[in-house]
């Protein structure tokens, strides 16, 4: 249906009354279902929300590109069951599961498609899962196409990746023996082997390049359009992933600090609260209230980390062969560099460089867009804050140094004494989709996130609590 109303088969009041008639017609109550029913049915809502709400803005951008698009016209054509206001009811749904008031990440990647599952890269077991919705692990998608579901497979196993290597970088910082414990030495790299694995899967999508510029600027992007005109509520995006954001914060204690127009790396992560579950936001303070773990580098080997790169690189070897654990965390370092690194080329490759291509020509497309290509889907601004937060990341003292081949290469010989596994191991051995006989032992947990967090310990699966 959307593809039918871009191709101007159908006007948005028609799909409007279309979606009525045929979707919104007989729902139940809300009190009338089930957690797992009320997060398909949001997931459902918000679809088609986004949807009638994309198409009616877009409608006037057409009539009249220099009018001012006001959100809510859509979603304002929208009534459950022939008499209440569609916004009336999901805010309603979304309240009962603490959830926010439009379509989110958390609906559109991480829920979406079937579970995903992440092996240990050294037990080689099962150790963190992220559930499916749908009983038949359908991708629930804007346009039906390919490249959409290449997207979304893209992100979920991204975040599945990252929300494992969190476990383990939490295991190190939390390790009643300190970073220095063998335990932690291990723990580190293989989160560092897992992050290496979120650069290659990216990679590997950029190589392949199932995704067109056309359709990222077009077609698919454009579903991030404002829900309301009196308030923002972020639309679905990477940015509000809470398992990156925690990374950044297990890391570094202000990965960007505060300058000109941008509040400071914790400013920016409690501005995506809004659109977090209350156990991601929980997370996240938590990791703020407590030291990074660069924080615990610098005091274990009694230095300022600025005064490693004052250091010739002998006296770096040095300092590493007498404290090996130090290894872990270089090559640590250089991995979360190295994902930063490969995000930033998507950026670069799909949103600014064909906008600066469209610009230079002057095309009509960017004259109807209703979510604008100058900036990223929540507003950030990709050779503003996008770089800031790559360059610090890259500038990071231990990135730099983890980077240089002899370190490279004397962490790669000093971890073999402490893991099994190689430093980098391919993406297909470590995360994978599950077949949904598989994965139907994962239940809700109390906040109806389908996600199965395994303990570190890896003795068993063991699902969150009802």
């Amino acid at each position: 249906m959307n593809t039918r109303v871009l191709q101007g088969e159908l006007m948005p009041e028609d799909m409007a009354s279309i979606v009525n008639d045929c979707a919104l017609k007989d729902l139940p109550t809300i009190d009338a279902l089930s957690t797992r029913e009320g997060w398909q049915l949001l997931t459902l809502l918000g679809i088609l929300g986004t949807s009638v709400e994309r198409h009616a803005q877009q409608a006037v951008r057409r009539h009249s590109p220099a009018e001012a698009v006001l959100p809510s016209k859509g979603l304002a054509l929208l009534l459950v069951n022939g008499k209440q206001p569609f916004l009336e009811y999901f805010q309603a749904l979304a309240n009962t599961l603490h959830h926010p008031h439009r379509d989110s990440f958390i609906t559109y990647i991480e829920m979406n498609g079937p579970c995903t599952e992440v092996q240990h890269p050294g037990m080689r077991q099962p150790m963190y899962r992220l559930g499916n919705l749908f009983e038949d692990d359908s991708f629930i998608t804007f346009t039906g196409k390919f490249q959409e579901v290449e997207f979304i497979t893209l992100l979920k196993k991204s975040v599945s990746l990252q929300g494992a290597a969190n476990l383990l970088i939490e295991e190190a910082i939390n390790h009643p023996k300190g970073i220095q414990a063998h335990e932690s030495i291990q723990a580190l790299t293989a989160a560092a082997t897992l992050m290496f694995a979120i650069r290659d899967l990216i990679a590997d999508f950029i190589r392949r390049n199932p995704f067109s510029t056309d359709f990222f600027l077009d077609e698919h992007r454009q579903y991030a359009v404002r829900w309301y005109a009196d308030r923002t509520v972020k639309a679905s995006s990477a940015a509000n992933d809470d398992s990156s954001l925690l990374r950044d914060l297990l890391l570094f204690t202000e990965l960007v600090p505060l300058r000109q127009g941008f509040g400071g790396f914790r400013s920016h992560v409690r501005d995506t609260y809004h659109v977090l579950l209350p156990d991601a936001v929980a997370r996240l303070e938590q990791a703020m209230n407590r030291e990074s773990l660069e924080v615990l580098i610098s005091k274990a080997i009694h230095l300022d980390l600025e005064a490693l790169l004052t250091l010739d690189e002998s006296q770096v070897c040095a300092l590493i062969q007498k404290q090996p654990w130090l290894a872990a965390c270089l090559v640590l370092y250089r991995s979360q560099h190295e994902v930063s690194k490969a995000h930033f080329s998507t950026i670069m490759k799909y949103l600014v460089w064909p906008k600066r291509k469209r610009d230079k020509l002057e095309d009509s497309r960017e004259q109807v867009t209703v979510v604008s290509n100058t900036r990223g889907s929540t507003g950030m601004e990709p050779m503003g804050i996008m770089a800031w937060l790559d360059q610090s990341r890259a500038r990071h003292p231990l990135a730099m140094l983890g980077h240089r081949l002899p370190i490279v290469q004397l962490c790669s010989t000093l971890l073999q004494q402490y893991v099994s596994h190689p430093i980098e191991m391919s993406f297909e051995e470590l995360v994978t989709f599950l077949p949904t006989d598989m994965s139907d032992t994962l239940r809700p947990c109390a906040l109806g996130r389908w996600s199965n967090r395994i303990g570190v310990d890896l003795v068993s699966l063991v699902p969150e609590a009802n």
